[in-house]
């Protein structure tokens, strides 16, 4: 049974995917998040940290376990997944406060232009980049795992287990 989680893993996630979103900012060169609408830009941080917080949800179990194959595997998991959700929530942003990329292309155009665009650029470019980013936020998340189960190892995985 998992034990419910603590105050400060959500302020992790919360924080981690506020931090993915100033990658995010810094990648997307003011094409899906305006920079110049401070309203706009403080809805996004929140969709980062929502993204941020559903993954450590998500993941949790994942991060938990002691595997090494399974720490250096999970970010391709991580990383689609993460990316898909925060251009959907960047979309839905969008959409709730009138940013529209022209008024001829329709929501759904839109959200699908958004959601590929990250996927194929952030995925194919910056892999190296961002798979490094991940390694080091879920290493993190452990870690606040770890504190949070102190008289618990990491849970073993069953090629731990075998040696």
């Amino acid at each position: 049974m998992t034990k419910p989680f603590h105050r400060s893993y959500w302020i992790a996630g919360a924080l981690s995917g506020a931090v993915w979103f100033i990658v995010a900012l810094g990648l997307d060169n003011d094409w899906a998040t305006p920079k110049s609408s401070w309203s706009f830009l403080a809805a996004v941080i929140l969709a980062g940290a929502a993204t941020g917080m559903v993954i450590s949800v998500l993941f949790r179990r994942a991060f938990s376990k002691k595997s090494k194959v399974l720490f250096f595997a999970l970010p391709l998991g991580t990383l689609p997944i993460a990316i898909a959700l925060f251009a959907v929530l960047v979309w839905l942003m969008r959409q709730s406060l009138g940013v529209h990329f022209h008024a001829e292309i329709s929501p759904l155009s839109e959200l699908s232009l958004i959601v590929e665009t990250y996927l194929i650029v952030l995925i194919t470019i910056f892999a190296p980049f961002l798979y490094g980013l991940a390694l080091l936020n879920q290493y993190v998340m452990r870690a606040i795992l770890r504190k949070q189960m102190p008289n618990q190892a990491l849970q073993p995985t069953a090629a731990s287990r075998r040696g």
